[in-house]
């Protein structure tokens, strides 16, 4: 029996395919469609997994989904990489919405508009808000990572080749 082949390179690869098209400006607004990105880089993974597979090998849903959720942990640290270096270079856009939220909303109760000043106030490179945005990308990421190795665990499996025999 052959040995299996490992999935690091396909999960670093599915993380980086994550982590630009969610991270990137404009682009980023394809995960608005069920975390589309995210689900595809993990669909990503999974397919080059296969690929190493000795012919005749199957993915099983394990493995896609083992590897999908791989790319989605890559993919929230890569990401939390190319959100910062977006921010050093002046194209960190969530400062900004979170001033346009506060502006839009003069009903807001005072609590809530306090917490929200505070959260802007601390800045994106605060260590809070760093371990924040890793921990929710890390979870999210891997959820919907997961399922697309699971999606191309289901739509890549190879059909056995027929028999000859027919059944009666």
């Amino acid at each position: 029996m052959q040995e299996k082949p490992g999935k690091l390179i396909p999960a670093l690869a599915g993380g980086a395919f994550i982590a630009f098209f969610s991270r990137t400006p404009l682009l980023n607004l394809g995960n608005c469609l069920c975390c589309l990105w995210v689900v595809a880089g993990g669909f990503l993974a999974a397919w080059m997994f296969r690929r190493s597979l000795p012919s005749g090998d199957n993915l099983t849903a394990s493995e896609g989904a083992l590897t999908g959720f791989l790319a989605g942990a890559f993919g929230a640290l890569f990401g939390s990489f190319l959100h910062y270096f977006f921010a050093l270079i002046g194209l960190d856009f969530s400062t900004a919405m979170l001033d346009e939220m506060l502006n839009g909303m003069q009903d807001m109760p005072e609590e809530l508009a306090e917490s929200m000043e505070a959260i802007r106030s601390m800045g994106a490179f605060h260590p809070a808000m760093v371990l924040l945005g890793l921990v929710s990308s890390f979870i999210v990421n891997s959820i919907f990572a997961t399922s697309g190795g699971l999606i191309a665990a289901t739509i890549l499996k190879k059909q056995p080749a027929p028999s000859g025999r027919r059944k009666r």
